[in-house]
């Protein structure tokens, strides 16, 4: 029987980790999401956690920004320094040109160590040749979630030179189910793992998940998918099949985390400091009064000048109306703001493209 380990105590495996998921949980894989389209099979429609903005909508995003070209993807890789891609939907095979054009372009771009892994449900892949497409374009690494009735056509990717595995979620009263389902990629022998998922509680998949009488453990994570995960990972050990368990905290505060932090070191400003959540910190100073005239961006310049701030430790922000400067110059410009009708505190700011306030605490 296989040992389980840990890594921090927030990520469980038997064997070996999947080469993917190592370069995920250090925060080096790009997310690329290739289209919204999916061909929505009903074994997994009603718990997609795909947001209205891209269910549905064929779209590109390269982590949280929309792609219009290629050169967004390659400055979006090179700020967070990508070590390889992960390719998910929608199912990315209902585009399956434009995942092909993708995988090479990447594989050119960043070079043949570059991991590249795919997410399917396997619904689209029609034949054999489909594997092999992937396979020649440089796809490193696939992972199916599919019904039974597609099982047979994770045995197509088992003739390619890539890394093949499973990947669902782990739905509380889906025991037999996922059990049968592992013992079936065992018996192939040459299925390398297979990632069971948390399953999470979010807006698009909350009323579906309620109807059937799932409820929330806490902030996101649905009751007893966590404890299911640990009965079957210790009862399954049995098998040659690595499996991983990954939390919704894996997900959440270790993956993205990570990701943000890297991409936060090349994208900070000088007065910016990053948290551990790979969030910015800075001070802010505003009006809340639409009556109040002060002129902000003048006000930089009184307060370079009479409080001796170095002009790169602090900036006026034209889209958000405020100052921005590095907290530790705060409590020295509290009272002279203050006097001024402004306020003034403490901001932790996300740190991917689309910029947004995540907690502010005056001072």
């Amino acid at each position: 029987m296989k040992k389980i380990k840990s890594i921090e105590n927030h990520t469980y495996y038997t064997g070996e980790l999947p080469e993917g998921c190592k370069y995920c949980l250090e925060g080096s894989k790009l997310v690329l999401f290739i289209t919204g389209l999916c061909p929505n099979p009903s074994f997994c429609n009603w718990y997609c956690p795909l947001s209205d903005k891209r269910k549905g909508k064929d779209v590109i995003y390269a982590n949280d920004v929309e792609v219009a070209g290629r050169e967004d993807i390659i400055k979006e890789a090179n700020l967070m320094e990508a070590k390889g891609a992960g390719i998910t939907g929608g199912d990315p095979l209902i585009k399956l040109d434009r995942t092909l054009d993708h995988i090479k372009f990447l594989k050119k771009e960043f070079g043949q160590k570059f991991h590249i892994h795919l997410y399917t449900t396997g619904v689209m892949v029609n034949d054999k040749k489909v594997m092999k497409q992937l396979d020649e374009a440089g796809l490193d690494e696939i992972r199916f979630h599919c019904d039974k009735k597609n099982w047979h056509k994770i045995e197509w990717a088992l003739d390619t030179s890539m890394d093949v595995g499973a990947e669902i979620p782990v739905i509380p009263d889906k025991y037999d189910e996922i059990i049968e389902f592992i013992k079936y990629l065992d018996d192939l022998n040459n299925v390398k793992f297979i990632n069971l998922n948390e399953l999470e509680m979010c807006d698009a998949n909350a009323e579906a998940l309620k109807e059937r009488n799932y409820i929330l453990k806490d902030l996101y994570s649905v009751k007893g998918s966590h404890e299911l995960a640990f009965r079957i990972i210790k009862e399954a050990a049995k098998f040659n099949i690595n499996i991983h368990y990954c939390s919704a905290f894996v997900k959440g505060g270790v993956q993205l985390k990570n990701r943000m932090k890297r991409r936060a070191k090349n994208t900070r400003a000088p007065y910016e400091e990053i948290s551990d959540d790979g969030l910015f910190i800075k001070g802010v100073v505003f009006s809340q009064n639409p009556d109040n005239n002060s002129d902000l961006s003048d006000l930089v310049n009184i307060l370079i000048k009479e409080f001796n701030i170095p002009e790169k430790m602090i900036f006026y922000h034209p889209l958000k109306n405020r100052i921005e400067i590095h907290k530790n110059y705060l409590n020295k410009i509290v009272d002279f703001v203050n006097d001024k009708g402004l306020i003034c505190g403490i901001v932790e700011e996300w740190s991917g493209q689309n910029r947004f306030d995540v907690t502010f605490n005056p001072i």
